[in-house]
């Protein structure tokens, strides 16, 4: 998950995995799995609802900044 390292970091912060975050989210486990490896880009609400359930204070453009 080093594409999207500030995810990555709000995800430890909240003790939060992938299939976790899925279920928060309502997003597909495979989905979310795909999208965070780099396979398919985040749509805008998506990366929102991410975002709403991590309880993060990012903005949307540095919690979603990838290398």
């Amino acid at each position: 998950m080093k594409m999207y390292e500030n995810l990555n970091i709000e995800m430890v912060r909240n003790k939060c995995n992938i299939l976790q975050l899925s279920k928060k989210t309502g997003i597909k486990y495979q989905t979310l799995v795909g999208k965070v490896r780099g396979e398919s880009q985040f749509k805008f609400d998506e990366c929102l609802a991410i975002k709403h359930a991590l309880h993060s204070e990012m903005p949307l453009e540095v919690l979603f900044m990838h290398k």
